[in-house]
């Protein structure tokens, strides 16, 4: 009950952080564990929330498109330690992705991780 109620608080925290700009309301992907498209169209990436196995780490990189060979939305692969159980990140500004969100997860030691990520569409 305690971790459902801190993801909850996460989860809250993480939504009224990201403002609103000429975009549809900010989105939540469902709960994914592993490496795949997020997102397919033009909008925004808000930012992404990650949960960890508790002791190993997760290296993350998200891309502008629908596969590791598209452009890279944080220029650096991100490696969040396993022992912060509950991780968010939210870039300075929304980062504009013309094709789709694309996340890649590695978790080192076969360990495991459930990621969510923000986003908006593009009004049209």
């Amino acid at each position: 009950m305690k971790r459902i109620l801190q993801s909850l608080v996460i989860l809250a925290i993480l939504l009224a952080l990201v403002p609103s700009y000429a975009f549809d309301e900010s989105l939540i992907t469902a709960p994914a564990t592993a490496s795949g498209i997020a997102y397919t169209g033009k909008g925004w990436f808000n930012g992404f929330a990650l949960k960890t196995d508790g002791t190993n780490n997760v290296t993350v990189n998200i891309y502008d498109g629908l596969a590791v060979t598209a452009t890279l939305l944080i220029p650096t692969s991100m490696v969040v330690p396993g022992t912060d159980y509950y991780f968010g990140y939210k870039p300075p500004s929304p980062i504009r992705v013309t094709t789709g969100i694309y996340v890649t997860v590695a978790v080192a030691g076969g360990g495991t991780c459930s990621y969510q990520v923000f986003y908006s569409r593009v009004r049209r």
